[in-house]
């Protein structure tokens, strides 16, 4: 069974944060994100949560209007109001993109040529690739270096939380096989969301549309 759902739109209102426990962090923050549908005048507005560093992430970084991306899953919940028992959907915050012209405000690049831990404890996104034989003259050059950027899962012990790690696959040995179960490891789930992309294209180039 599958419970994913992406989304992008733009915030209906400013994030509101709600510290649930100062000494531990906890803290929640709900949104509507209003999404077009492919008829233009067709607009749904789906409420979404997110919680603790996705929650502060979210209340610092937008504002209502912004373009947001979000990665999530469908979850049901009930409440109390006036002794009734209510029931709600909304989308639990996975991960949390920006997208279009915020995405180049806010978020800036670096380029380094060490590898070590503590540069990828300073990273958010982590893009990795093999050493591309086929782009070095010296064979010796590529000898000396071809083994340098390897991923290890116990270099990951202090990096960020919201670290993703993207490779284009395959692979050659850039990336060891004990990253693969670490939850920062996003690059499966790429392939399979540039599957869904590749439909999408070839579904627009034919003129092929699908029953909503």
């Amino acid at each position: 069974m599958l419970n994913h759902v992406v989304l992008m739109g733009r915030l209906t209102a400013d994030p509101e944060l709600h510290m649930i426990d100062a000494e531990t962090q906890k803290c929640v923050c709900n949104v509507v994100i209003a999404c077009e549908r492919k008829k233009k005048e067709q607009v749904d507005f789906i409420r979404c949560v997110a919680w603790n560093n996705r929650a502060k992430f979210l209340w610092e970084w937008f504002r209502k209007g912004s373009m947001i991306a979000l990665e999530g899953m469908l979850r049901t919940r009930s409440y109390e109001k006036d002794g009734k028992r209510c029931f709600t959907m909304e989308v639990l915050a996975e991960n949390i993109y920006f997208t279009g012209e915020k995405s180049k405000q806010y978020m800036k690049e670096t380029e380094h040529t060490d590898f070590t831990e503590d540069i990828i404890n300073q990273t958010d996104i982590l893009y990795m690739t093999r050493v591309q034989r086929e782009r070095f003259t010296d064979l010796e050059e590529y000898e000396r270096v071809k083994n340098v950027y390897i991923l290890r899962n116990d270099m990951l012990r202090n990096s960020r939380e919201n670290l993703r790690i993207l490779h284009p696959l395959p692979r050659v040995n850039e990336i060891a096989y004990d990253v693969d179960d670490n939850p920062k490891a996003y690059y499966i789930q790429q392939a399979r969301n540039g599957l869904f992309a590749r439909q999408a294209i070839i579904c627009e180039v034919l003129g092929i549309s699908i029953d909503e």
